[in-house]
């Protein structure tokens, strides 16, 4: 598959509708495949950096893509023109492949898969075939197939991502987890499913939903103010009170502390900076009382070492992993 298919001729624009056909196919076989493609664009892109670097108008040719697809990326930190061609790439895993098949095979059939994905310090906002609109935290995935829309509304989440919903003539509009399924009609609501953490929530604003674990047939029903929280591990799960604010501040880049123990934000810290909090056993105790906005990493940890005068800190950079203990465990 690969010796048919002209790279050059791809990154041009100039495949023949029978190997855009072969590539589809072959993207679609397995996350390898996709794996081994995108490392050789990025490859590509590399090569074609001091190019591109005098030549483009990132801004508009940005602009034109986030019109096309209805994603408008936002990013924590400043990116090079490369870095945000890079991330245009990465998050179109098998959107532009899907634009793709649309023209292909159109009308014979219109649905094809479509993956949006986030790394740390990104968030994307996605529309979607109903007018729907998604934003979606970093550390992400949102999947959805396009040709089922006409007779339900469904999508897969794995990380983070705000809904707001759009009502559809009793239209019901469905969120699949990795533990549960979330029902509604319209409304605006927050879900978190990161896969490896112990703990999901889910927490209304605004209208209505219905949520029904794999685990058991009791559902819950959501009022907006309310949360859900599920433990997955421990088949459980729970209706309580959270402050909407709180959970929906990562939509604006910010971290709060309130009362929190790092160890109960190492995994918003992770996905906001990139690097893994490794914490000693006094250290996990700490709590904190504070809000990040557009604070740097040695920002934060100046903070936190001013705010805990016994604490030591050790960053590996190459690893991406900060170690914090407390003068107790000496």
């Amino acid at each position: 598959m690969m010796k048919k298919i002209d790279f050059q001729k791809y990154m041009h624009h100039q495949l023949t509708e029978e190997e855009t056909r072969q590539l589809y196919e072959w993207l679609c076989e397995s996350k390898e495949n996709q794996q081994a493609w995108f490392s050789l664009k990025e490859a590509w892109l590399h090569q074609e950096y001091e190019k591109e670097k005098l030549e483009a108008d990132t801004q508009n040719e940005w602009k034109k893509f986030a019109d096309r697809t209805g994603i408008s990326p936002q990013t924590t930190r400043r990116r090079s023109i490369r870095t945000t061609w890079l991330y245009a790439a990465s998050i179109l895993l098998c959107l532009v492949i899907g634009w793709q098949a649309e023209r292909l095979f159109t009308p014979q059939t219109e649905s094809y898969p479509v993956i949006v994905e986030t790394e740390t310090g990104q968030q994307a906002k996605v529309k979607l075939p109903d007018g729907s609109s998604v934003w979606l935290n970093a550390c992400s995935t949102l999947s959805y197939t396009t040709g089922n829309w006409k007779k339900e509304r469904n999508v897969t989440l794995h990380g983070e991502a705000i809904f707001d919903v759009k009502s559809q003539n009793g239209k019901p509009f469905y969120v699949h987890t990795a533990h549960y399924k979330i029902k509604v009609l319209g409304t605006n609501f927050d879900v978190s499913a990161y896969t490896n953490e112990e703990q999901s929530r889910v927490t209304l604003l605004k209208g209505k939903v219905e949520i029904s674990p794999d685990f058991t047939s009791q559902k819950t029903i959501l009022s907006p103010g309310e949360s859900f929280l599920c433990q997955p591990k421990d088949s459980t799960f729970q209706k309580i009170q959270i402050p909407v604010g709180s959970v929906y501040a990562w939509r604006e880049k910010t971290v709060i502390f309130d009362g929190h123990t790092l160890e109960d934000k190492r995994g918003e810290l992770y996905r906001h900076y990139g690097y893994q909090f490794l914490l000693s056993s006094s250290a996990k105790k700490l709590k904190y009382k504070a809000t990040l906005r557009d604070e740097s990493l040695d920002e934060f940890l100046s903070t936190l070492k001013f705010l805990s005068p016994g604490i030591r800190y050790r960053i590996n950079h190459e690893q991406k992993k900060i170690w914090i203990t407390d003068y107790k465990d000496e």
